[in-house]
């Protein structure tokens, strides 16, 4: 298993990353509602993780949790899309995970 999320080129991506997954997106916490969305996780879903969830860090955590889970394009290159969305807006990420993957990352 890599670590920390350098292996943005592999097609495929499982609940064993997780913590590679939440740490790259740790920095947009904040849009978990709207990442999940652009993840393609069931909005009823998503509604449960916020009221069982107190926590920002909780609800993200869960919400990437189910999307590696059910594997609908689980990749690094859909998490940059989502990150890059005008709704999220985290292009900074985005450019970190391309960064990485081309070996100019820290």
């Amino acid at each position: 298993m890599c670590c920390c999320y350098c292996c943005l080129a592999s097609s495929s991506l499982t609940v064993d990353n997780l913590k590679d997954v939440y740490d790259a997106v740790y920095p947009a916490r904040d849009k978990w509602y709207v990442i999940g969305m652009g993840l393609k996780v069931a909005i009823g879903i998503l509604d449960a993780i916020e009221a069982d969830e107190t926590s920002t860090n909780g609800r993200l955590l869960k919400t990437l949790q189910e999307w590696l889970q059910i594997g609908t394009d689980c990749s690094w290159a859909t998490l940059k899309k989502v990150l890059e969305s005008p709704m999220v807006g985290r292009n900074d990420i985005g450019q970190k995970l391309e960064a990485l993957k081309y070996g100019r990352g820290n």
